[in-house]
């Protein structure tokens, strides 16, 4: 029995995960910063729209939101 690790279907296996965390790392960050854009496009933005074309849970936006200096009390904005 062969080593798989050895294997170049292994090794190349390997190179298609790296070359798609990165994609999905980049569009992640693309994607994060097409929300907070989407928020300051009016300081009455649809917070709840945004949620949900992001497919986010409304914690989890407003956590996005706030570590790019978004607060959830939009009030002193």
């Amino acid at each position: 029995m062969t080593n798989t690790t050895e294997s170049p279907e292994f090794s190349d296996l390997l190179r298609r995960i790296a070359v798609l965390t990165k994609m999905i790392n980049r569009i992640t960050v693309l994607r994060e910063n097409a929300i907070v854009r989407a928020d300051r496009t009016s300081p009455f933005a649809d917070r709840r729209g945004i949620g949900e074309a992001a497919g986010m849970s409304p914690s989890r936006l407003y956590k996005l939101l706030d570590r790019h200096g978004r607060p959830r009390n939009r009030s002193n904005s």
